[in-house]
């Protein structure tokens, strides 16, 4: 049950947080079956790593909803097809995943600072905690993917 219009707000913007963290595991599932090149079955492994990650973060919000009393069943949006690239080259795939944890790094940052103030005690201060892990491990997602794509662009370079 929602207790005022600001709680609901803070909830239809965790809903939208939730639909990006779908996003995510859709495409990392996807990349799992669609990267190619030669240290393909490396790179499926990442990418299935990543997809069970995300499933995490969905579970870990479906949780944090409901703790807020929020009724998942109606709150669900069954039609939703998440908007995510498919591709088959790595660099490409890499690029994509690196600009949506980029994506949510500053959403996380936004519902720290500003939008948990929509909140009363001592839900305010659950959801600061909440997304603060959130926010740490997609930073720490930001940070690996940038010293992949690191990798991979001195290598290419070294080779061409």
């Amino acid at each position: 049950m929602l207790k005022n219009q600001d709680y609901a707000q803070f909830v239809n913007l965790m809903l939208q947080d939730l639909k990006n963290e779908k996003k995510h595991m859709m495409f990392y599932l996807t990349a799992s079956a669609t990267v190619s090149g030669l240290y393909r079955e490396e790179h499926r492994e990442y990418f299935k790593k990543e997809a069970a990650n995300e499933m995490q973060h969905v579970s870990e919000f479906h949780d944090a909803l409901l703790g807020l009393d929020v009724d998942l069943v109606a709150a669900t949006d069954l039609e939703f097809v998440p908007d995510f690239l498919a591709s088959y080259d790595l660099k490409e795939l890499l690029e994509f995943a690196l600009n949506m944890e980029k994506e949510v790094v500053a959403n996380y940052a936004h519902r720290i600072s500003v939008d948990v103030n929509l909140l009363q005690s001592p839900d305010k201060e659950w959801m600061e905690i909440f997304y603060e892990d959130q926010l740490g491990k997609s930073r720490e997602d930001v940070d690996n993917l940038k010293m992949i794509l690191r990798s991979i662009n001195n290598s290419w370079q070294v080779h061409t």
